[in-house]
């Protein structure tokens, strides 16, 4: 084998080489972006979530908003709706994420389930039929779906088992559980 030959062989190993060692950083660098997508995404729910539950008037807001729209004054019809949207702009997020493949199927599955537990809720579901078009067209149709399969049946499991319209007492949340 001549110098040339040893030359050109040496820099096809050094090539590909290179190249392993891309795909590697590249594979590591998808993952921690998933993992930082998700992660942010549900630590402002999560952050959100604690405040409302420190807060015992929120709670009682949420509560009557989640019975109808119709059981709010002007102040706690705006505030529930901010929670709402604060809520909703997290899912849509996740549901972006998800799509460009940034979240795995695994874990968009349980604030798929999440869309449910919340859009069961009827106030929750007028809620969203008034503020449907803040979100982006992607986001209304999935919503939409979810929710006329909701009220025809077409979604079944064991979150839309819990039957459209009905009223959840404190007792049958305990008993239950939330979607995991």
């Amino acid at each position: 084998m001549d110098s040339v030959s040893l030359g050109e062989a040496a820099r096809t190993i050094g090539v590909i080489v290179t190249v392993g060692y891309l795909a590697v950083q590249i594979r590591q660098n998808t993952l921690a972006i998933r993992t930082s997508a998700y992660d942010n995404a549900t630590a402002s729910l999560n952050n959100f979530l604690g405040w409302l539950g420190q807060s015992e008037s929120a709670l009682d807001t949420l509560a009557k908003g989640a019975e109808g729209l119709d059981t709010l004054d002007k102040r706690e019809n705006l505030q529930f709706s901010t929670m709402m949207n604060s809520i909703f702009t997290v899912i849509e997020n996740l549901y972006h994420q998800h799509r460009y493949g940034r979240i795995d199927d695994k874990f968009w599955m349980k604030w798929d389930r999440w869309t449910q537990l919340y859009l069961l809720s009827p106030g929750i579901a007028q809620w969203w039929e008034l503020q449907r078009e803040i979100f982006t067209e992607e986001f209304a149709a999935y919503v939409d779906t979810t929710l006329a399969g909701l009220r025809d049946g077409s979604i079944t499991g064991p979150v839309a088992s819990r039957s459209y319209h009905r009223e959840i007492s404190d007792d049958t949340v305990a008993r239950t559980g939330a979607p995991d």
